[in-house]
């Protein structure tokens, strides 16, 4: 009988062991589970932010492209600030750079937003029949 009470102390001890070891795993398991979500989350970010300035350059194109059937030189199109601007409405924003070059047969236009996005967009001008 009393070889059983000498191996109770022995028992507390590895539960403790194993209570402090299940501690620390659960803990590393923890921070890199919340780390790889910190990850995806500016992932996510960073794709949100390139997606909707693809869209911005898209609806940009196609806008433009109906307008120079009215406006053969877009010289409706300005830049204030960093606002494009077309016929005085806000067109697109959050532009760092912005150049119009007028040739024969269309339009040359290069946009910049801020954080570095750029397009080239080239408009071809239709004749009026």
């Amino acid at each position: 009988m009393m070889e059983k009470n000498l191996f109770l102390p022995n028992k507390k001890g590895f539960t403790l062991i194993e209570i402090i070891f299940s501690i620390t795993i659960s803990s590393i398991i923890l921070f890199s589970a919340l780390n790889i979500l910190k990850v995806l989350n500016q992932q996510n970010e960073k794709t949100f932010t390139i997606t909707i300035t693809k869209i911005d350059f898209e609806t940009t194109r196609l806008f433009l492209e109906q307008k120079i059937q009215d406006d053969s030189t877009l010289s409706n199109l300005t830049l204030k600030e960093t606002i494009l601007f077309y016929n005085g409405n806000p067109l697109i924003k959050d532009i760092t750079s912005f150049t119009k070059t007028n040739e024969t047969n269309g339009i040359n236009i290069d946009i910049c937003k801020k954080g570095g996005f750029c397009t080239k967009i080239y408009i071809v001008k239709k004749p009026k029949y």
